[in-house]
């Protein structure tokens, strides 16, 4: 395998890969802070009985406690999709790099079909797309 003058060194690489990896990280927790801002009010655990809905406020402090949970399924994966384009999709032109990175981030999101809520997958989709038009662009590209 040849190494062509215009590919990324593996130093460069692995700065995009961490550069990327803290804006995903800062993304998903403002993605999932609104996502729990925006989320239905479930019903009481406490009283199950009476089918009452949770406060606002404990509706909000139940959904951000799943975010350790929501992380693991949608975050973790999303940021193994990046690790990967970020080894193997260097060569792309920048918006080519962005739709492909956006469409593959959509992947890790199955999670939320079983929310129940469209509203939370819409949240998610918004933010993952965010993500993708915010990351930096591919190494290649800003050496044309």
């Amino acid at each position: 395998m040849t190494n062509d003058v215009n590919d990324p060194t593996q130093e460069e690489k692995q700065s995009w890969i961490g550069l990327c990896a803290i804006r995903y990280c800062a993304t998903f927790a403002i993605g999932w802070v609104v996502t729990a801002a925006l989320a239905p009010p479930g019903e009481d655990p406490h009283q199950p009985d009476t089918f009452a809905e949770m406060s606002r406020w404990a509706s909000f402090k139940d959904y951000l406690s799943a975010s350790p949970g929501m992380f693991l399924l949608i975050a973790v994966p999303s940021l193994i999709i990046l690790l990967v384009i970020g080894y193997r999709g260097q060569k792309m032109p920048a918006e080519q790099f962005r739709v492909t990175t956006g469409a593959l981030l959509m992947i890790p999101l199955w999670v939320m079909l079983v929310s129940g809520s469209l509203l939370l997958l819409v949240v998610q989709v918004v933010f993952q797309g965010l993500f993708a038009a915010i990351m930096p662009p591919p190494l290649a590209s800003r050496r044309d």
